[in-house]
């Protein structure tokens, strides 16, 4: 940080001053210290950021949407005031925007964001329609499918409370993020079921082969340590423990923490897909506004347009229901074979990538996030092929194996647990 920005900063403290005269190409914003603030941006169409603050030279990442709208979010304490620089690039053009943000900041608070794209409105079902309409139909009309009311009444009960009240289709758009995946299972290196960076709940064996997985959770709020960037993802996925293939979605959370001279948390939150090994990094989907303590439901599943939950389909289908709508992506398996052999309800601390490929030797596990408790619940995978309505399994019944996620030292990080048949839960226990 510049003796300038160090001399603001003691005006601040001493005196509740704000001193630099306003200057071209920057964004000022009062925003109250100790509380986190949503800050909307707005440059090029379906482009990836970067955030950088103080001395940082790297920092967490948002995509904007088609009409160019993206956010994050800071959190400045003790009067701190801080320059955000965002660098963004789509299609071979770039946008470089710098934000100042602080409680002694002359000017107005952030705008509210702009409401997402929407393509459709989804009507409500009655409740005699949502009970006898088929699955294909369901989904064809943009409804989840429904759960098995005998093996999970809570997630029928659940489902039948979203498809009876209206809800937005948001048209979702996708960036490519080169710089996070979201990988397949590191080889366990204890004893149990340790793994370096998922912990969760996995089912597997005769209830399978599965090509369907869902799940609800919250997007936990999270802090980071000192002067660096922890990163932190939510999802539900099919494989990816020992095998190469592996079809996931979820929310991923991101921070950077500023302690000098005074404390300024940056965070992002973003939804994404990504279906290894065609799709070697993370894909955002960024017409998903996201703020913690969103409530998220995630399906997750290998079928034909428009079909039921089938191996030999030829898309990855990725659905998300958040409070600003509801998105679907379709992926093309190709030459992918999704065997199906197991089913998770996962944290994870991302792998950051070091060159565009991800090249495992040239990647790295980033420092897991503190995001202090998380569950997902309504967890159920289903089997591929499965009658109307048959072929569920629980997510946490016995039978289904949790997994720890421990540093290289055995030191454990994220621990899961399973308060009953549907819910997985988790506690951080440590950055890295």
């Amino acid at each position: 940080m510049t003796n300038r920005w160090i001399a603001v900063i003691s005006c601040l403290i001493a005196a509740g001053c704000y001193a630099p005269p306003p200057e071209p190409g920057t964004t000022y914003y009062s925003v109250p210290q100790g509380k986190t603030t949503l800050v909307p941006v707005a440059t090029l169409p379906n482009a990836l950021c970067v955030l950088q603050a103080g001395e940082n030279s790297d920092g967490p990442r948002l995509a904007t949407d088609a009409a160019g709208h993206g956010r994050f979010f800071i959190t400045p304490q003790q009067g701190a005031t801080g320059t955000i620089v965002m660098r963004c690039e789509a299609g071979g053009r770039t946008d470089t925007q710098r934000f100042v943000l602080g409680a002694g900041v002359p000017g107005t608070a952030p705008p509210p964001p702009p409401p997402p794209v929407v393509r459709a409105t989804r009507p409500a079902l009655s409740t005699v329609e949502a009970q006898e309409i088929s699955d294909e139909e369901l989904l064809r009309r943009g409804y989840p499918f429904r759960p098995d009311e005998r093996i999970s009444p809570e997630a029928y009960a659940a489902w039948l409370r979203a498809v009876t009240r209206p809800a937005q289709l948001v048209e979702p758009s996708q960036v490519t993020n080169p710089a996070l995946r979201h990988d397949v299972a590191k080889i366990p290196i204890c004893c149990g079921k340790t793994l370096l960076n998922w912990s969760g709940v996995e089912v597997s064996g005769p209830a399978g082969p599965f090509a369907y997985v869902r799940g609800t959770w919250k997007v936990p709020g999270v802090t980071g340590e000192p002067n660096g960037t922890d990163y932190s993802s939510t999802w539900v996925g099919i494989d990816g423990d020992g095998v190469n293939d592996l079809v996931q979605a979820g929310t991923e959370q991101d921070v950077t923490t500023i302690t000098f001279p005074l404390e300024l948390q940056l965070a992002t939150y973003r939804a994404w897909s990504q279906f290894l090994p065609q799709q070697p990094t993370e894909q955002i989907i960024s017409g998903v506004p996201l703020n913690p303590g969103d409530e998220v439901f995630a399906e997750v599943f290998v079928a034909n347009a428009g079909g039921s939950p089938d191996l030999k389909g030829a898309f990855g289908v990725f659905w998300l229901e958040t409070p600003s709508g509801v998105s679907q992506i379709y992926t093309p398996v190709g030459g992918t074979v999704v065997g199906g052999g197991t089913a998770e309800w996962v944290v994870e601390r991302t792998t950051l990538c070091g060159d565009a490929a991800c090249t495992p030797s040239k990647s790295s596990l980033g420092n897991l996030a503190n995001y202090t408790s998380a569950s997902m619940i309504n967890g159920m995978a289903r089997k591929s092929r499965a009658p109307r309505r048959g072929g569920y399994t629980n997510c946490c019944d016995l039978g289904s194996t949790r997994i720890s996620m421990v540093n290289n030292s055995g030191t454990t990080l994220s621990t899961p647990s399973t308060p009953d048949g549907t819910t997985a839960a988790f506690t951080w226990n440590g950055f890295k």
